[in-house]
């Protein structure tokens, strides 16, 4: 379940940089809705782990406290890139984003966009000037975030194999227990952006496995539902595998 979800993580900070060099002006703040609902499911995994998986196993799996500190770590990058988003389209609806910087690790300075023409001579009809979509800077802000979260990611799935947790001594109904409470915590979540970002970065095998008790109407119609909103964000996804 950790390594389906891990995947969703990655194929979307990849197709991120593999689309900003191609974005037109027009899908600019589609893009920028897709980048900020990336942010968003990106701080909701940070989340979970923090509120459950490592209170639960830090004491049995030592590893497991770098891997929050690694969370702390990348919170600048994430703000700064953030920062950036919300600037292009100030009135996107996934811009309410929590990302709260780590105190030890205040968010590195972002470079500065080229403003909009209405930017620069402060015109607009007086609303929030928006910055002007470019490409290099957009990149030089998600390729830190990419280079925490891939091998992030990788360490923690050495961190919780079956045959880790079981040399630390954790059951299996710790495991269950864990992953309960998770799946709790995960439904109370804004099923239009992170489930329907998880839901358009699986293949149709993995949604199958990672929603296996969830009722086939609920999974084949219900859940297809939830990506309607914000159906243009998705045009920038994929499921493929690197």
């Amino acid at each position: 379940m950790i390594v389906l979800s891990h995947k969703v993580l990655k194929r979307g900070c990849r197709q991120i940089i593999a689309r900003a060099p191609t974005v037109s002006s027009s899908e600019v703040p589609a893009f920028v809705g897709y980048c900020l609902a990336y942010v968003k499911i990106l701080m909701h995994h940070h989340h979970l782990e923090e509120d459950n998986l490592f209170p639960a196993l830090k004491d049995k799996i030592p590893a497991l406290q770098q891997r929050l500190e690694e969370h702390e770590a990348m919170m600048g990058s994430i703000n700064a890139f953030t920062a950036y988003l919300t600037a292009l389209s100030p009135g996107t609806p996934a811009a309410t984003v929590a990302a709260t910087p780590s105190p030890a690790t205040p968010p590195p300075a972002t470079p500065t966009p080229t403003a909009t023409p209405a930017a620069a001579s402060g015109g607009g009809g007086g609303g929030s000037a928006k910055q002007a979509f470019d490409a290099t800077t957009f990149v030089s802000l998600v390729t830190p975030i990419q280079d925490f979260v891939v091998p992030h990611l990788a360490a923690e799935e050495v961190d919780l194999t079956a045959a880790t947790l079981k040399a630390a001594g954790v059951t299996e109904d710790e495991v269950k227990e864990i992953l309960k409470k998770m799946t709790e915590q995960g439904m109370k979540a804004d099923k239009t952006v992170e489930l329907a970002f998880m839901l358009r970065h699986f293949s149709s095998e993995e949604r199958s496995i990672f929603f296996a008790e969830v009722p086939w109407l609920v999974r084949k119609v219900i859940f297809p539902s939830f990506t309607l909103r914000h159906n243009k964000y998705w045009k920038h996804a994929s499921a493929k595998e690197e």
